[in-house]
């Protein structure tokens, strides 16, 4: 018989405690709030989404009738490929660096001839009017063409230049920063 009172007497206290938190009404107007946080990495890409762009100038034949560079053939010469990057960040930076054309044909030794042609670039990016081999600079927020347009083209001593293919580059690098 004690072992029905006390069954009974913790169901009855179970029933109460139940009844005593079935009967408390919430507060009106209680809320609460979630918060939600996202972030947007730094970063620079190119048009085709790629972190890479590969495009070309084909300059044809570099020399006059007098076997020596004609600066004509890079008047105008521009990458014609209308590469579009962005960069998201105010900090963003870019950088040009050319390399120059180089002939397949080494010179033998010969004083009056010349395998290499400097040339400089101008850009529209910020600062880069200025031809220059080397240019640097602050790119910020940017969406937009790129243009690469080769200038002052040269070669050392003003030397006739052997025959040959000639490959050279400009490379553009855009660095998001912070």
């Amino acid at each position: 018989m004690m072992k029905r009172i006390l069954v009974a007497g913790a169901a009855m206290a179970a029933l109460a405690s139940f009844t005593t938190a079935s009967a408390t009404t919430p507060t009106p107007g209680t809320q609460g709030t979630l918060q939600i946080s996202g972030v947007v990495n730094a970063t620079c890409g190119f048009g085709s989404d790629s972190a890479v762009f590969n495009t070309s100038i084909a300059l044809g034949n570099i020399v006059g009738s007098n076997g020596k560079l004609d600066a004509t053939k890079f008047a105008n010469k521009s990458d014609q490929s209308n590469v579009k990057f962005w960069c998201n960040s105010p900090g963003a930076t870019y950088s040009v660096v050319t390399h120059d054309l180089i002939g397949s044909n080494g010179t033998g030794n010969n004083a009056d001839f010349s395998n290499d042609v400097a040339f400089q670039v101008t850009t529209n990016l910020p600062g880069g009017s200025t031809p220059g081999a080397t240019q640097n600079g602050v790119l910020g927020l940017w969406n937009n063409y790129i243009n690469v347009l080769l200038a002052n083209p040269s070669v050392s001593g003003d030397k006739l230049l052997v025959a040959g293919n000639y490959a050279g580059s400009v490379v553009v690098t855009v660095s998001p920063g912070v």
